[in-house]
């Protein structure tokens, strides 16, 4: 969850649970094409963003995680790799991922899209 966080969050959002939408949107936008892939990936990350919450908390705990819970964190880990695979090996320089590539990509900023360098990461 620390590298997707790394990767997609940013410190400008006040809003409650604004973060956690963020970095569950962006991440999505990024790793996947397809629509339906967007959403599944969307409400799999804001899952757990939402268990990582409640771990920090004290609301849950990792030594009694039922199965549900461990195939978000493994859900999370596949995602971070995704992502970073897509980093390190579609884009034409991993430099070209800075802050604010992602908003520029959904907001049509003249960004690549990753989508659009193929389907190596995405295979």
């Amino acid at each position: 969850m620390v590298a997707l966080e790394a990767l997609f969050g940013d410190n400008s959002d006040g809003l409650p649970g604004g973060l956690t939408y963020k970095i569950a949107l962006r991440a999505a936008l990024f790793t996947e094409r397809e629509k339906e892939r967007r959403k599944a990936v969307l409400q799999g990350l804001k899952n757990a963003l939402r268990l990582r919450g409640a771990l920090v908390h004290g609301a849950a705990s990792m030594s009694v995680a039922d199965e549900d819970q461990k195939r978000t964190l493994g859900f999370v880990a596949a995602t971070a790799r995704k992502a970073l695979r897509i980093i390190l090996v579609d884009l034409p320089s991993p430099r070209d991922f800075r802050e604010g590539f992602v908003d520029d990509l959904i907001l049509g900023g003249g960004a690549v899209c990753p989508s659009e360098l193929g389907d190596v990461a995405r295979s």
